[in-house]
Parts: C-alpha cells; sequence; structure tokens
C-alpha cells in the first residue's frame, strides 16, 4: 500500500524530511519498504508542444512530427496508436531519458527518418492506463517533474492485516499526530448536506452479510477526465484513473479506506436489493469477464438484473460511461469472509475487496459518501443531488469498553509510563479514556473496534508503540529463574542414537500405521484400529519389526548388509504406548548365527554404553517366544531379573527374503529407563601399571550361561579387570554332544604395582579351577 506525502500534508504539517517521516512510522506503525520519489520518474520527461506534422515518405503508419520543447525544436516519429493534435502539449522523452519501465531512449532513424526521442502515454510513464495526457500551453518546455512532484511511502501490506483504520490515508494521520504529539485533531472530517427533495431511493437488504448501505442519486453531472494532478496521483498510489466520477471514488477508497461504487442512474430500474446470489446467475463485471455465481456470493441487483457484485466490483450493464448524467452513489459495509470467499473463488482481487477483508468500520460509510458528494460538488458545480440519502442500518455500532488498572500497563510495559502521556497517546489516537483512581476505563473508537480492539493487552499495546518500544530500557528478568525440567526419556533416545550411528547403523522414521497384513504377519488380532485411516494403513502398529521388513527386500537386492535402527511408539492398548528402540541387521553374505551374535555383541555394548554392567545385564532363555522368532535363536534381555527387550533370528517361515539371515534387537526405553536412572557412576582413577591379557579356552555344557561363567571368573581373581566373549565353537565329534566351546579375552591389572608373568599365570590357574569345579567345565 502506498501513501502519498503531499496528500497527507493536506491534513497535517509535516516539517520532517521523508526519510525522518518514514522512520518514525516504520517505528511506531507500520514496516516501510521504500521511500518513492517521483521526480526520479518523471525528472526526464519534457512536455512539447506539436507544431507540425508529415506523413512519413515510406511507412503508412507513421508521422513526422516537429515539437517545441520551449528553448529548440525537435524531430520525433510517432506511430497512430494514439492520434496527436497539432497545438497540443504532450510529454516526450528525449535522447538519454530513462523511462519507469527501465526503457533507454536513443536519437535514431526510423524507416530512413530522424527522431529525437519518444512520445509516452500513460503506461510508458508507469501508470495503469495507456491514454495520452496532454498539459496547457504555459507548460511547454517544463520538466514532468515540475508539474507534479510527490514522495511514496510504500508500506508493508502484512504489517496492516489487524489494522482496518490504516486502509487510508486519514488513518496515517491519526497515527502522526498522535506520533508527533499533536493536540489538535487533524483528520478530516464531513457532513452530509441537508437535501430539499422528497425523491428517495429505494433499498432493501436481504441477508446479514450486509451490515450497511447507503446510496444518493445525483443528476446533471459531467462525465469527463479527472484533472492532471489527480491522475498522477491516483496512477502512482497504484490506481488506474478512469474518470472524474469513478475517480471520486477510489479518492474515497484510498484517502478515507471506505470502498464506495457509482452506477449510472439511468440503467437501474426500480428498487435496489441486496442479497445471496442465485445459483447459475451470472455477471459481467467491469472487467468484460463473466463470472457464474453461487449461493454464497453477495450481490446488489434491481429489480432486472444484477448490478454489482458487492464488495469486489460493479457490473459491466450499470457502469458509468461518457454518456452518463445521473449517477448513484453507493457506500456499504459486507461481511469480509464472504468478500473474501467470494473473491478466491472467482479470481478476482479487488481493492476494494482487499480492504472489506480486514472487517472495515461501518460508521465510515457515512464519511465516504460526504466526500464523495463535497467532491462531486468540486468538480462538477453544476451538478445537484436528486434525491434523499438513503442508509440501511439494521444493527449500529454498538459501543466497546475496556478497563484496566494502571500498574497492569506498568507490568507489560516494564516501566512506568506517566499517566498523562498514557492520556495524551489514547485521545489523539481517539479513544475516550477515564480515570477512576487506579483504573483507566477507556472507550473504543468504532474504526479500531471491528476486530483490532477488544482486551487489555490491545489497549496496552497502543500505548507502548507510540511511547517507543525504543524508550524502554533494558533490564534483568526480575523473577527467578529455574533451569528446566529434563526430559530424561528424550535424553536417553538421544543417547541410543548417538551409540547406533556412530556404529554405522542407519536412523528410520516409518509411519506409526499398519495395514490388515500386519495381522497376518504377527499371526494376532490385537491392533487398535483407526476410524479415519485410508484403505491400506487402518491400523496402529504393534512392533517397529513390521514396517523395516516391508521396506528390506528392495533395499537387500542392491546391498549385502543392511543395518538400521528405529526409535518410536507401539500401540499396545490405549495406555500403554512404550518407547522402542528396534534395531535390525541383515546380510545376503552371513550366516544366522554369526549374525545374532554380531547383533547381541553390539547390544551388551549398548547397555554398557548407558551405564550398566556386565553382571547386570543377562541373554536368558525366551519363556514367551515371539511368533517371528527363530525357536533355537531367540533370548530375553534381562536386567537384574527385570526383561526390557529380545534379540531373535528372523523365523524362516516369516523371511521371504532368499538367501537372507535377519536378526533383530528389541528394547523397550520405557522400562529400560529407571533401570538406567538407578545406576551410580563411580569413578576410579586408571592404574599407572601395564594390564597383561591372556586368552582361555573353555569346553562347558551347552546350557551354561556366559554371564554366570564372567562372575566365576571375576570372583576367582581379584587382579582381573575385564571379560570378553570372543569365539563360540559347536562341534558333536570335535568336541562332544551338548557341550560348546567358548574363547574369552582375560584383562589383568593391579592399581599397586605391575604383575610379572607367575602372578598372571597363577590368576589364570585360579580361574580355570573354579570354571571347572563350578561348571563342569575342560580348559582346552
Amino acid at each position: 500500500m502506498k501513501l502519498s506525502l503531499n496528500w497527507l500534508q493536506k491534513f497535517i504539517p509535516l516539517k520532517d524530511s521523508a526519510e525522518s517521516i518514514g522512520e518514525k512510522i516504520t517505528i511506531h506503525t507500520a514496516e516501510l519498504e521504500e521511500i518513492i520519489n517521483t521526480d526520479d520518474l518523471f525528472s526526464q520527461i519534457v512536455l512539447a508542444e506539436l507544431v507540425q506534422t508529415t506523413p512519413h515518405p515510406t511507412a503508412e503508419k507513421l508521422t513526422i512530427g516537429q515539437f517545441n520543447i520551449g528553448n529548440k525544436t525537435v524531430q520525433i516519429v510517432f506511430g497512430d496508436a494514439h492520434p496527436l493534435t497539432i497545438g497540443a502539449v504532450y510529454p516526450v522523452a528525449l535522447d538519454g531519458a530513462i523511462l519507469p519501465n527501465n526503457l533507454h531512449i536513443k536519437s535514431g532513424d526510423i524507416r530512413g527518418e530522424k527522431s529525437e526521442g519518444m512520445v509516452c502515454h500513460n503506461g510508458e510513464l508507469g501508470m495503469k492506463n495507456t491514454e495520452l495526457m496532454t498539459f496547457t500551453p504555459d507548460q511547454i518546455g517544463k520538466k514532468l517533474s515540475e508539474i507534479y512532484s510527490d514522495t511514496l511511502f510504500d508500506i508493508d501490506n502484512k504489517s496492516l492485516t489487524h489494522r482496518p483504520d490504516l486502509m487510508g490515508h486519514t488513518g496515517f494521520v491519526r497515527e502522526l499526530q498522535t506520533i508527533y504529539e499533536q493536540d489538535e485533531n487533524f483528520v478530516p472530517t464531513f457532513e452530509l448536506p441537508t437535501i430539499p427533495t422528497s425523491n428517495t431511493v429505494k433499498v432493501q437488504i436481504d441477508t446479514p452479510n450486509c451490515r450497511r448501505f447507503m446510496a444518493v442519486q445525483c443528476a446533471n453531472v459531467d462525465v469527463q477526465n479527472s484533472d492532471r494532478n489527480t491522475q498522477l496521483l491516483l496512477e502512482s498510489l497504484g490506481t488506474r484513473a478512469i474518470s472524474n466520477i469513478v475517480d471520486i471514488t477510489n479518492l474515497s477508497l484510498l484517502g478515507l479506506g471506505q470502498p464506495m461504487h457509482a452506477f449510472d442512474a439511468d440503467k437501474i430500474k426500480g428498487d435496489i436489493t441486496i442479497r445471496m446470489a442465485k445459483p447459475g446467475e451470472t455477471i459481467v463485471a467491469l472487467d468484460e469477464n463473466e463470472y457464474e455465481l453461487t449461493a454464497q456470493d453477495l450481490v446488489i441487483v434491481d429489480e432486472e438484473k444484477i448490478l454489482s457484485l458487492a464488495g469486489i466490483m460493479g457490473g459491466l450493464s450499470s457502469a458509468v460511461t461518457k454518456d452518463t448524467k445521473s449517477i448513484l452513489f453507493e457506500s456499504a459495509n459486507f461481511n469480509p469472509t464472504v468478500i473474501r470467499k467470494t473473491s478466491a473463488r472467482l479470481g478476482l482481487r479487488s481493492e476494494s475487496s482487499m480492504r472489506f477483508e480486514k472487517t472495515l468500520d461501518p460508521e465510515n460509510c457515512a464519511q465516504g459518501l460526504a466526500f464523495a458528494l463535497q467532491t462531486l460538488s468540486e468538480i462538477c458545480p453544476h451538478s445537484s443531488v436528486a434525491s434523499q440519502i438513503t442508509d440501511v442500518y439494521p444493527h449500529p455500532y454498538e459501543t466497546k469498553k475496556v478497563s484496566l488498572c494502571f500498574k497492569t500497563i506498568h507490568q507489560y510495559a516494564g516501566t512506568e509510563i506517566p499517566q498523562e502521556k498514557i492520556l495524551n497517546i489514547l485521545t489523539r489516537l481517539g479513544f475516550a479514556p477515564e480515570t477512576e483512581g487506579e483504573t483507566l476505563h477507556v472507550t473504543v473508537p468504532s474504526w479500531r473496534a471491528t476486530k483490532d480492539v477488544a482486551i487489555q493487552p490491545d489497549i496496552i499495546e497502543e500505548i507502548i508503540r507510540i511511547f517507543g518500544y525504543h524508550n524502554i530500557g533494558n533490564e534483568l528478568p526480575q523473577l527467578p529463574i529455574h533451569p528446566p525440567k529434563t526430559n530424561e526419556l528424550r535424553n536417553l533416545e538421544w543417547k541410543t542414537r548417538d551409540f547406533w550411528s556412530q556404529n554405522n547403523f542407519y536412523e528410520t522414521m516409518l509411519s506409526s500405521f499398519v495395514g490388515a497384513d500386519d495381522e497376518k504377519l504377527l499371526e494376532q488380532d490385537q491392533h487398535i484400529k483407526t476410524i479415519n485411516g485410508n484403505s491400506e494403513t487402518t491400523r496402529l502398529r504393534l512392533t517397529l519389526v513390521s514396517n523395516l521388513l516391508r521396506d528390506l527386500e528392495p533395499e537387500l537386492r542392491t546391498h549385502h548388509e543392511i543395518s538400521l535402527f528405529e526409535l518410536g511408539r507401539t500401540y499396545q492398548a490405549f495406555e500403554n504406548e512404550p518407547n522402542t528402540l528396534t534395531v535390525m541387521l541383515a546380510s545376503t553374505s552371513k550366516q544366522n548365527e554369526t549374525l545374532f551374535f554380531e547383533l547381541q555383541t553390539f547390544g551388551q555394548k549398548f547397555l554398557r554404553f548407558l551405564g550398566l554392567s556386565a553382571e547386570q545385564v543377562s541373554f536368558e532363555p525366551h519363556t514367551d517366544l515371539p511368533v517371528l522368532a527363530h525357536p533355537y535363536q531367540a533370548a530375553q534381555i534381562n536386567i537384574e531379573s527385570q526383561t526390557v527387550g529380545q534379540i531373535y533370528t528372523l523365523h524362516p517361515k516369516k523371511n521371504h527374503i532368499k538367501q537372507s539371515a535377519i536378526v533383530f534387537f528389541e528394547i523397550n526405553l520405557t522400562q529400560l529407563l529407571p533401570l538406567v536412572l538407578a545406576q551410580t557412576t563411580v569413578f576410579k582413577p586408571l592404574s599407572e601399571f601395564p594390564t597383561v591379557q591372556r586368552d582361555l579356552s573353555l569346553v562347558v555344557p551347552k546350557k551354561t550361561l556366559v554371564r554366570t561363567l564372567t562372575q566365576t571368573m571375576k570372583e576367582a581373581s581379584e587382579y582381573l579387570q575385564s571379560v570378553t566373549l570372543f569365539d563360540e565353537f559347536e562341534d558333536e565329534v570335535k568336541i562332544g554332544k551338548n557341550l560348546k566351546n567358548l574363547a574369552f579375552h582375560l584383562q589383568f591389572s593391579s592399581q599397586t604395582q605391575t604383575l610379572s608373568g607367575d602372578q598372571v599365570e597363577k590368576e589364570t590357574n585360579h580361574i580355570s579351577k573354579a570354571l571347572e569345579t563350578r561348571h563342569q567345565g575342560h580348559i582346552r
């Protein structure tokens, strides 16, 4: 949205520079995108009189013209798109000029004839239409910037979405008089005249979507172009100058923020009605396009036809033309939601609809109509008001009041603003403040009450923004600051991600929804079903395994080994939604047993990474074998006798990927969390003495648990620091039936001395004897 500094200064005296005014607007009211000086656009355009023409010798559609630019005559070749008259004064661009559309003008030959410039129509001067303006003889030789000079403020529209009062220049006059602390009210007001006639315009409102409708008929109007300054003003503000009558309605829109429309009164048949459109009705709008309407569109009609698409665009059938002698001014207020929806559906967004969408003040209708009548009397002195003013206002504006304490204002502001300054700010903005002790009662003006100011913080915002946020000093917070509560589950999830990603496992994030095939895979019907799921995913997952399996097959076609993990909720029941970790290791080149122990080793390292010792963790035979698990390659994961997860090879009957081994490691993080938090980390100094490693190979019964062997070894030697299983072997011929061979790395160290070979050998013998005694082991 653009503001004209010239127009603002007609209402309020502003002595600051345009840059200073723009800065204050940005600080206190709305963000300013740029300041445009029209001198930069028009300084290279000269007004020249056409004094002589001759036909172009080789081109029928071209004419050679001699133009008087004051100090000399120049020759310009021009076309026949706009007929030029000898003696008329036109804007021309000479050699070296750069037009607003960045067109560079150079002297040259056109079809063999010299041309020293170009005659410019309005479009080439950066305006909305392509008409050709003419000027008076006393302006010959002057630059266009000498005839019309203005500064434009381009306001960022998103700053005004909640401020319907700023949709016109008068709203900014009110803002500036407050910012500059002017006690005089410079906002213009216009009075409706007393009309000595009994004629009336009959209007009926048949829908609540029209909040107010005012109309008046005027006769003996003379439709012609507006004066040059008005045309240039409208065009510079982004609105096309059409005719003096239509331009009045646009001046009301841009000046007062009140959209209006002018109808040719002779084309209106009978009474006027505002109603919702009937499905299938059509209107040819002023843009000459035909639009089909629905029952959600608001229209203005007479007894025969649709006159206007209310709040958006008038109809071509009732448009004002050069032959119009009697007009009907309309100033109304419409439902913003209806206007926005119709505008969006039809792809027809006008300056009027953009303003109505902001919820305009219905009280402003009278101001718009009074302004139009006053302006008409000035530009058409022979015109007359031919009817009484019709004002249909079913539900007049109701006054709104907001009460708050001065203490509340100071608390929000973070500083104490003097009461007198608060009252002055509100008064200059048009509010009516009254004090009652420490309480402030504020009557909200109609132009701020539509959807902008309704509660205490709205009033406080008005006070603070005018007072200036830059005038509020910086202070440290006065309230006590408490550290935020740690989300331990979230921390555990991040640690989990760190471990598995550092070990070259890739995280997946799959959908929580699964289909009916999930029930077949798991051989159970315990899924929670969704009410509005799509046809393929109608259930919530019981496990993360199924989605991982679904996406695995295409990956194994191009990769020999896949290592993935996922963190997410599973849905056992409405109040049982544990956070779960599922790790998958799949290979087309390794055996099931190898892959199982590989993932088990990663699982052990993961639990140690979380602070759980090897003595606390055990992999026990599965007591509740899942349907997906291989019966002889599965274990439940226990921490201090509490089951928190499981590890298993995928059952061959469930594995549909040929020649592949797939192993899953699942942990219930919700159950694991309290066990991890219960751990106490004890820090010990690193030994100054070297460690000594020995390997021990042991044959034990097949059902012997590694955890019990590790515990026995540590109890047998005080110098044994760590035990690591690095190999497991079974062979009935070489070892024996129901036996297995286990190989361990043993690390010995002392905090007080360097262990000799004999000492290490002695400790190893103690360990061997303990294993043979307690577990029927045989050292190899």
